[in-house]
């Protein structure tokens, strides 16, 4: 049987009650559509340490009920987010870490996310419990959240053992590049460039495009020198 919003916030008062001396983490959920906002919910309300005090159904809510509740977390589709007003949010005083909700086809709205200082990335497909421990990197450690990524994952490591043109094929994936684009700037083939992404994805510990761009830009790997930029 599926409660009421009502209901939502009576169960999540009785969980969050039993919480003692642990901080809540407050969250605003922003998704245009009712089922995702519910079932993220569910999730998180089901959970001690969490408490979701607003919701936003569009891009224009978001804001407001950023000002009015001034979460923690912002959990948003990437569509939703207005950088701009964002940014003046946090102009304002309002330290609201934002996780933006995405899908294999919003790549190029996640990079331009990252870049304007989002911390987090959870594919929509991701399992709960993965969700749940993203929102609480972000908000604890203060680090980029990404869905699949392993929080222990050796970077230094991963980093020293990438050859210099896959590198080069990070740094230009990374600023925006799209695989043919990639391909005649280094001037290989399409082919080689996926070849080289599918050794990348394993060295860096990511499952696909969209975590490599997010943990490229995080990690600074998106600049290239004079040098390799004639290569």
């Amino acid at each position: 049987m599926i409660m009421s919003s009502g209901e939502h916030l009576q169960r999540a008062g009785e969980i969050t009650s039993r919480v003692s001396g642990e901080q809540l983490i407050r969250v605003v959920l922003a998704d245009g559509h009712p089922i995702v906002r519910y079932g993220l919910r569910e999730v998180l309300t089901l959970k001690a340490d969490f408490e979701v005090v607003g919701e936003a159904s569009n891009a224009q809510e978001v804001a407001r009920v950023v000002d009015e509740t001034r979460p923690d977390i912002l959990i948003v589709d990437v569509r939703m987010v207005d950088l701009s007003r964002l940014q003046a949010l946090r102009g304002a005083g309002i330290k609201t870490e934002v996780v933006i909700l995405a899908t294999s086809e919003d790549s190029n709205e996640v990079f331009k996310a990252l870049k304007a200082g989002c911390s987090g990335v959870v594919m929509k497909n991701t399992a709960s419990d993965i969700i749940v421990e993203i929102v609480r990197r972000v908000h604890i450690r203060k680090v980029l959240g990404l869905s699949t990524v392993d929080g222990d994952m050796d970077k230094t490591g991963g980093q020293a053992i990438a050859t210099k043109r896959e590198r080069e094929v990070v740094a230009l994936l990374a600023q925006g590049y799209k695989y043919n684009e990639i391909a005649n700037t280094l001037v290989i083939s399409p082919r080689t460039v996926r070849n080289h992404l599918q050794s990348i994805y394993g060295k860096y510990g990511v499952s696909g495009r969209l975590e490599l761009i997010a943990y490229a830009l995080y990690e600074g790997l998106h600049r290239l020198d004079s040098e390799q930029q004639q290569h």
